[in-house]
């Protein structure tokens, strides 16, 4: 848990489209101007300083500029080194290097209910916005190790399906994100035009073929704009 620390006489505000605003976080942020990317230095309880950059759209997505728990960093050493690199980055231009753009490429008709990074295993999840009746919850999940390009694609139709979510395909090992997304955008339109594929067969019974042997053409990717919000933590 990290605590907020009193910022430190003469630290600026603004630094090369980076403006400071505590709210959000326990620590000081500066975010981008639209948001997408922050830098918070913060203190341990036990006084411990640290610093890292982060894509606010997903769970997990920074890299630290100041290692995690150094006692060696005060905390006006470490602001000084965060401004210096904030002049050196634009925060346009800064882009964790295993998040997949096209994951904000949102289906139409849903949400980006989760992009998680572990430490290992990535996870991306969407839910359908206007469930039909016989369902309350209709998600689809992506879940893998981008180290290795080895996903399985699921859908979690609650209550037909209890607990995990039911597999509908595994793409052949190295299959890149960007061509499993594509897919599963199309099985994401068949799902939105056509909600009786997935409340009329029982569990067990779903495979991708159906979704994307007919599937209408999904609509115009959004350039990876998305509502943001504040993730935080590691997956």
């Amino acid at each position: 848990m990290g605590v907020t620390p009193d910022i430190p006489d003469g630290t600026p505000h603004e630094v090369n489209g980076w403006t400071l605003d505590p709210e959000p976080y326990n620590g000081l942020p500066w975010f981008g101007d639209d948001g997408r990317v922050s830098v918070l230095v913060s203190a341990s309880i036990s006084g411990n300083v640290y610093a890292k950059v982060n894509d606010e759209r997903a769970s997990g997505a920074y890299e630290y500029l100041l290692g995690d728990g150094d006692e060696s960093y005060s905390l006006e050493r470490a602001v000084s080194e965060v401004v210096g690199w904030m002049e050196r980055n634009d925060p346009e231009e800064w882009h964790h290097p295993r998040l997949e753009p096209s994951a904000f490429d949102i289906p139409e008709g849903y949400s980006l209910d989760i992009y998680s990074l572990g430490k290992q295993k990535t996870s991306i999840r969407y839910e359908l916005d206007d469930c039909p009746e016989a369902v309350r919850v209709v998600r689809i999940r992506i879940e893998g190790y981008d180290s290795t390009d080895n996903w399985t694609v699921e859908i979690n139709r609650t209550p037909i399906t209890r607990g995990h979510g039911e597999e509908i395909w595994d793409p052949e090992k190295g299959t890149d994100l960007l061509d499993v997304l594509a897919r599963v955008r199309r099985v994401a339109t068949a799902i939105e035009a056509n909600p009786s594929t997935v409340t009329v067969p029982d569990r067990g019974e779903l495979d991708i073929e159906q979704f994307t042997s007919n599937a209408p053409t999904p609509s115009q990717p959004s350039s990876g704009q998305m509502e943001l919000g504040h993730f935080g933590g590691e997956a």
